[in-house]
């Protein structure tokens, strides 16, 4: 939160963006490290210390421009993450369902520093767009799923 950070769907995480609030010209680098937002219309959430940096952290959104400076080393397999929870016996429950209907699904932990979250993903694709076939398939209530680099 007061780190200046960056969430993005499909950017590989470690990606280095620099980023221009259309409506006052300022910018900032920021590295992608977690995933979203989750809410239509929304391509970029920054951290409270990145939008304050920027000038619209009282207004909550404004419009920018994403420009990338630099990705991170090509990931060798990609999978995709269905689901994010902070109970690990959550995650663990539908890993379990996931792993009975598809195969090879994972908890994978992730502590950001003020949290932890335990984020399910399923399979193991060679590139991006089995990924995103795949994603066809998985249908789970409340779920957005996405395609991921796996760590």
């Amino acid at each position: 939160m007061y780190g200046i950070s960056a969430a993005h769907r499909t950017l590989p995480l470690g990606t280095v963006c620099k980023v221009y609030n259309l409506k006052n010209g300022k910018n900032l680098q920021v590295r992608i490290n977690d995933r979203g937002p989750f809410v239509k219309n929304r391509i970029l959430d920054l951290s409270y210390a990145a939008a304050k940096s920027l000038g619209f952290a009282e207004e909550g959104t404004t419009e920018v421009l994403i420009e990338v400076i630099s990705l991170p080393a090509v990931a060798q397999s990609f999978a995709v993450q269905v689901a994010s929870f902070k109970n690990e016996k959550n995650a663990l429950n539908l890993q379990h369902y996931l792993s009975e209907k598809y195969g090879n699904a994972s908890v994978v932990k992730y502590d950001n520093g003020s949290d932890t979250f335990y984020r399910v993903r399923v399979g193991s694709f060679k590139n991006v767009e089995d990924a995103g076939k795949f994603i066809d398939q998985v249908k789970i209530k409340d779920s957005t799923p996405f395609v991921v680099a796996r760590d």
